[in-house]
């Protein structure tokens, strides 16, 4: 098994859906069939080796990704163990309907950090959007499992319709914190904005 490491190569044309960036497939592969596979690149494809730089090392199931950008979506969406560790900003949808593993940010992230999340943990070290841990577009619940931690701050929306999992956030929290929050535990840090637990089922909110 072997730590991959991806490096951005230059500024993206446009976003980019990751979620096929996998530890427990990556990791088994050698670079260039790592540099083989295909992303969605807004209303297109790229081969992954036209965006970033591939290095493999011996190593444990890890997936580094280096100068990432906000235009990388889906990072660790549906993941199902192993870790990815980010330097930089990313996009909407980090750990879309993660079930098992870790993602750390060294960065930022956008909306829907976790949203579907089963298990695992992911830890934002910056600041993250609105309905981090919520329930994104038609889905009817957000975070079901797992740990969410975020280091810096947080948009509105915190843990909308959250069903179980643990939510900790550091820094303050915009408007509509657990609303409609159905189970699970929200811990805050610092100041939240208005509406806390608007419509709230059952949980806690320390």
């Amino acid at each position: 098994m072997n730590t991959v490491t991806l490096r951005l190569k230059s500024e993206l044309p446009s976003w980019v859906d990751c979620r096929v960036l996998q530890p427990t497939t990556l990791c088994a592969m050698a670079e260039t069939d790592i540099a083989d596979m295909t992303l969605i690149v807004g209303g297109g494809k790229q081969r992954l080796g036209e965006l970033f730089e591939i290095k493999t090392t011996p190593g444990d199931q890890h997936l580094k990704i280096q100068q990432a950008n906000p235009r990388l979506r889906y990072i660790g969406a549906e993941m199902t163990g192993g870790r990815i560790v980010v330097d930089g900003d990313v996009g909407d949808y980090l750990g879309y309907d993660l079930k098992s593993g870790d993602v750390l940010v060294n960065g930022n992230a956008g909306n829907f950090v976790a949203s579907g999340q089963q298990g695992g943990l992911i830890h934002v070290k910056g600041s993250v959007g609105d309905y981090a841990g919520g329930a994104a577009d038609s889905k009817m619940q957000g975070l079901k499992g797992g740990t969410l931690m975020i280091t810096g701050s947080s948009g509105d929306y915190l843990g909308y319709k959250m069903r179980r999992g643990i939510i900790i956030a550091h820094d303050n929290v915009g408007d509509y914190c657990a609303s409609n929050m159905i189970a699970g535990t929200i811990v805050l840090g610092n100041r939240c904005g208005d509406y806390l637990g608007l419509g709230m089922r059952r949980g806690s909110i320390i």
